[in-house]
């Protein structure tokens, strides 16, 4: 197989082995584009540069996913995420308000930030105490300030409810929470210092705020891209065990759920995939716009696959994600499509199209 991309994005083909053990071909497109208020969002005259690899802020266990891999094979949805923080309303310093994505007709997800806060100990003194003030006092648990107020709160998963605990058990000498390794204010009972206040979630769901610290299934929130290791993503790579290993490999387990590639925050994921011209609304996620709508640019995109004495096919490449990052300055928009086929060395690749008119 030889590709041509006849197109200006960036686009790499590669071969993977389906469930089935079929040799698959894909093309997977990266394009980077600006956002521009109430128009369609514009393609850069200069590209960003194929995503080969998850990429990170630093240690991948204890920083947030910056970028997911271009090379997944398939997506039966499009992520849309968000990276960048959230402003108060009008610029004024307020203890909390909501941030929202909007995709016309597909979905809405509304998060609630706060200002600074923090989990304090809370202990009780007794008559014993009184009369003893070198006895310490009874710990009892914590008591969640009021948020303080503030004129922005980044989005990110070290804001948001998770994190780890110490551990005697495990080999790495930490528990993580699930679905937030890197998160904050998932007390536990017995591991939590007690001596001095601790960080409280700075992000939370609106219609389950955080506010009883012997509660410990509050879902993370976020728009953030989700790490593969994650169990809201891990939970989808089926089951590697000694009968796979010994019996399947290297094709993937049957139970392998491609949504394992989808690494949007679960309500940010549109099935079946977007179109490519709709509108997103963005609010209190810019610094100098509350509400921002953004279009997106239209783009249609192919693989004709041409081979010798046959009819050429075509493959419709499917926008599967729409990555928004404000961080600093940047209205920085990536888009990825992916388009699939069945594998044959005859044959030559072509990726073609572009915006609709």
């Amino acid at each position: 197989m030889t590709f041509y991309n006849e197109t200006p994005l960036p686009a790499e083909m590669f071969a993977q082995l389906n469930l089935v053990g079929r040799m698959n071909g894909v093309v997977a497109i990266r394009g980077s584009l600006t956002a521009k208020p109430d128009r369609r969002i514009k393609i850069c005259d200069e590209q960003e540069p194929f995503v080969w690899e998850d990429t990170y802020c630093g240690d991948p266990l204890t920083t947030p996913l910056q970028a997911a891999t271009d090379l997944a094979p398939f997506k039966p949805g499009t992520d849309v995420t968000f990276r960048g923080s959230t402003y108060a309303p009008d610029g004024v310093p307020c203890p909390r308000w909501l941030c929202s994505i909007e995709v016309e007709r597909r979905f809405k997800k509304t998060l609630q930030a706060t200002g600074p806060r923090n989990w304090r100990p809370r202990y009780r003194v007794g008559i014993a105490r009184l009369l003893d003030l070198t006895r310490t006092p009874a710990f009892v648990g914590w008591t969640l300030e009021d948020p303080a107020p503030a004129d922005t709160t980044p989005l990110c998963w070290r804001e948001a409810y998770g994190g780890s605990w110490p551990s005697s058990t495990d080999p790495s000498g930490q528990v993580h929470h699930p679905d937030n390794w890197i998160g904050i204010g998932w007390l536990h009972p017995d591991a939590a210092p007690k001596d001095e206040p601790i960080p409280a979630p700075r992000i939370e769901d609106p219609d389950d705020p955080i506010n009883d610290w012997r509660r410990l299934d509050y879902v993370p929130q976020g728009f953030a891209p989700v790490a593969p290791f994650w169990e809201a993503r891990r939970a989808h790579a089926g089951t590697m065990d000694d009968a796979w290993l010994s019996q399947r490999h290297p094709l993937l387990p049957r139970d392998f759920d491609y949504r394992f590639w989808q690494s949007a925050p679960a309500a940010c994921i549109a099935e079946p995939w977007l179109q490519g011209h709709e509108v997103i609304t963005l609010v209190n996620l810019h610094r100098r716009h509350p509400r921002l709508r953004i279009a997106l640019p239209g783009v249609e995109l192919s693989v004709r696959l041409v081979r010798p004495r046959r009819p050429d096919s075509i493959h419709t490449a499917v926008l599967d994600g729409v990555h928004i990052d404000f961080q600093g300055d940047a209205d920085a928009v990536a888009l990825t499509w992916r388009a699939g086929f069945a594998w044959s060395d005859d044959c030559d690749v072509v990726l073609q199209g572009g915006a609709r008119g």
